[in-house]
């Protein structure tokens, strides 16, 4: 009974969290209204994707929204429950994604790093086949770019490697 009920609250979680997904706001000049695939990374059984939900630029500063998301592609277990061998293990990997993984995030930009201002796990109860992950930048939007963005993320949960995005800012962004 607790299993279904469980099932359940990440049901009605996972619907409230991609309706909140939509992202609009006086203060954006431009708003997605749904998460944008820019990049994916398959590593055996696990796909690491990409999102983007929000990119702007304003006032010269540019702030950057993703989400990622670690999906099992071989069932439909969580991820982070696949790898785990018992309860300690998960509870020490999720503690690990909650407080410490922010700074396993980094913007590449112009020769420069960047560490998010906003990071954030989504709790889905264990209900979906994916991980997800939001983190968010804001940087000084510079007048010319010498190259690509990228993001890294030192994966030190899942696979124990580093997951490259690459980047196409210009194609997402709106400037005012």
């Amino acid at each position: 009974m607790k299993s279904i009920n469980y099932k359940l609250i990440g049901i009605l979680f996972a619907v409230m969290c991609s309706a909140s997904c939509k992202l609009t706001s006086k203060h954006m000049s431009t708003a997605i209204h749904s998460p944008l695939l820019i990049d994916e990374v398959d590593k055996g059984w696990l796909r690491f994707s990409l999102y983007i939900l929000n990119d702007t630029v304003a006032n010269g500063q540019h702030e950057m929204l993703y989400s990622i998301r670690v999906v099992n592609t071989s069932d439909n277990f969580s991820p982070l429950r696949k790898i785990v061998k018992n309860i300690d293990e998960y509870n020490i990997a999720y503690a690990y994604l909650l407080n410490q993984a922010k700074n396993d995030f980094i913007l590449f930009s112009n020769n420069e790093l960047f560490y998010p201002n906003y990071y954030a796990v989504e709790n889905n109860y264990n209900a979906f086949p994916f991980e997800a992950i939001n983190v968010g930048y804001s940087i000084l939007e510079k007048k010319q770019r010498h190259s690509d963005r990228l993001i890294a993320y030192v994966d030190k949960v899942f696979t124990q490697d580093t997951i490259v995005f690459n980047l196409t800012p210009h194609q997402f962004i709106t400037h005012k």
